[in-house]
């Protein structure tokens, strides 16, 4: 991979009216005289503080600055596929508008990019918030994805990223997932370094988030790794329950008629059971094959690929598409790239 050579920023924006101008004026002093171009894109969801006129007030008149607003409130996760669809760089940064992670350090996310590596993910090992309702949350949160995906990020609550445009190209943007973008990215093949960012505290303005996001977490993890490991063979995952049923019931039919021969009752509720369950799993099992044949007809269909390449060097015929947001395969030509990929996921 080449260094970057635009750098977009994104900043979702809600009810941040205080923390505009001090951000604007530290992203200004930290990324003017770099080597590469930058941008900044600010996305306002909304706010109902006066935000969005000083927004137009104070960083619009910057020619390398933009401003967006949604047309309703729809989180920050929207919010920051708003500015992603905005941004034009080969190299992508999101950062709060709280303040608590200065702009400063966006430099230093962009150059540990270098020709190496595809995320580098700030980690806030030294955070600057209370413990029950903002670091708790977050260790549970940490620690349920890091479970069940298979791989440890310390921090994927830390917004200050820097992704490299493909990674992000494909990603659904619904729900609360936006922190889980590093994990999508690591599954799709980037090569992600973890740095210790500096954190402030929060001087202005109140925090947006606490205990309850853990279920929203826990929902989207879910999604995520059903989708990235099963979209393309979706029979896989519900017909194995289907298998799983069906043989519990010829166990437990097996079981009573071995019970019965040793002068056991017929009429036991486990006979009942393991005909329901025997019904209920073949059921499962044809209508997860029905479902299979379905969705490789509409892939067929529509000749969505299912793959993705990371050097395509065959040109496309005309109408045949990668399908966004399909699982892919990332194919490298360098074998030590390979390795490099596998061992900074995890």
């Amino acid at each position: 991979m080449a260094p970057a050579s635009r750098v977009s920023v994104v900043i979702p924006v809600f009810n941040e009216r205080e923390n505009i101008p001090r951000l604007h004026q530290e992203l200004v002093d930290a990324l003017d005289g770099q080597e590469w171009d930058w941008e900044s894109i600010w996305v306002d969801d909304r706010s109902t503080d006066g935000s969005h006129a000083l927004l137009q007030e104070v960083v619009s008149p910057h020619p390398k600055c933009s401003v967006v607003r949604l047309r309703r409130r729809m989180g920050q996760t929207q919010a920051i596929a708003a500015g992603l669809d905005q941004a034009t760089g080969d190299v992508v940064v999101f950062i709060d508008s709280d303040l608590q992670n200065p702009p400063c350090e966006i430099p230093r996310l962009v150059n540990a990019l270098g020709t190496e590596w595809d995320v580098i993910s700030g980690w806030r090992k030294d955070r600057k918030d209370g413990f029950i309702l903002r670091r708790l949350p977050s260790i549970m949160a940490n620690s349920m994805i890091s479970g069940l995906l298979g791989f440890t990020i310390h921090d994927y609550g830390c917004s200050l990223k820097a992704y490299r445009r493909p990674f992000l190209d494909g990603f659904a943007f619904l729900g609360d997932a936006h922190r889980l973008l590093p994990a999508y990215a690591v599954l799709q093949g980037a090569r992600l370094k973890e740095i210790e960012v500096v954190h402030r505290p929060r001087e202005w303005g109140t925090s947006k988030y606490g205990l309850g996001r853990v279920f929203k977490v826990l929902i989207d993890v879910s999604l995520l790794k059903f989708y990235t490991t099963y979209s393309t063979r979706p029979a896989h995952f519900f017909a194995s329950f289907g298998y799983l049923l069906t043989l519990i019931s010829i166990f437990l039919s097996v079981f009573v008629v071995v019970r019965r021969s040793l002068g056991g009752d017929w009429m036991s509720p486990l006979l009942i059971v393991a005909c329901c369950g025997l019904f209920a799993g073949f059921q499962i099992i044809v209508l997860s094959l029905t479902f299979e044949i379905m969705h490789r007809d509409l892939l067929r269909g529509f000749q969505w690929k299912t793959y993705e390449l990371e050097i395509d060097i065959t040109p496309k015929p005309p109408g045949v598409q990668v399908r966004p947001g399909s699982v892919s395969v990332s194919v490298t030509v360098d074998s030590a790239d390979a390795a490099d990929t596998n061992s900074s996921g995890r």
